[in-house]
C-alpha cells in the first residue's frame, strides 16, 4: 500500500490527467486506469513498480505536451496550467 500522502498526490494527478484526457481522447486512459488501481489498492505491493513507471511516463508526456504549447505561443488553458502547478509542487 502506498503512503497516504503519495496516494493523495496520485489522486490529484489523476484528476488533472483526466481533464487533459478529455481534450486528447484515448491518450491517457491506460494511465488513468493504473492510477485508479494503485490508489484503491487492487494491486499487490510487489506489483507497484511497473504501473508507477507507466503513470510517470504518461504524466511526463502530458507535461511535455504542455511545454510545447507554451513555447509555440498558444494560449494555455486553465486545466493545463493547474496540471503543471500540481506536477511542480
Amino acid at each position: 500500500m502506498l503512503p497516504p500522502q503519495a496516494n493523495q498526490i496520485l489522486i490529484q494527478a489523476g484528476k488533472r490527467l483526466s481533464a487533459i484526457a478529455l481534450q486528447q481522447p484515448g491518450m491517457h486512459l491506460k494511465s488513468l486506469s493504473l492510477i485508479r488501481s494503485v490508489t484503491i489498492t487492487t494491486l499487490s505491493p510487489t506489483k507497484y513498480n511497473l504501473p508507477l513507471l507507466e503513470i510517470r511516463r504518461s504524466l511526463w508526456s502530458a507535461l511535455h505536451s504542455y511545454q510545447q504549447h507554451s513555447q509555440a505561443g498558444n494560449r494555455e488553458s486553465f486545466i493545463e496550467s493547474e496540471f503543471v502547478i500540481t506536477l511542480r509542487s
